[in-house]
């Protein structure tokens, strides 16, 4: 039975492979600051379209405070999004405390859904 061989061979210049390292490093900061922004928006969208089923939004005031903040190419190889909310209250929304309002006790949605 006849055997095939195959010889591949291949060249390459080490100057345009280190133009191509030193490249990728010119813009990984900025392309993972990017993408930690762009995912985080996503949350963001995402957040505030669940919200209105997690409690009762009477006005944009809630949605609005969900806000972003945008990764930093400076801040590169620890670069950071955060989504948040610039609310007090909603830290009780979202972990099931109280609040005391008007001599009354009013619990979040999520608490009376979880006890």
């Amino acid at each position: 039975m006849p055997t095939a061989s195959v010889n591949i061979s291949i060249h390459c210049d080490p100057k345009q492979v280190n133009a191509i390292q030193a490249e990728i490093e010119r813009q990984m900061p900025f392309a993972a600051a990017s993408a930690l922004t762009k995912v985080a928006s996503r949350c963001q969208r995402e957040i505030r379209r669940v919200l209105p089923s997690e409690m009762v939004i009477r006005n944009s005031w809630t949605s609005r405070g969900i806000q972003v903040q945008r990764a930093e190419k400076s801040d590169w190889p620890h670069c950071t999004a955060i989504v948040g909310s610039k609310d007090v209250y909603m830290i009780d929304q979202e972990t099931g405390g109280a609040s005391h309002t008007l001599d009354r006790f009013h619990f979040s949605r999520r608490t009376l859904k979880n006890g």
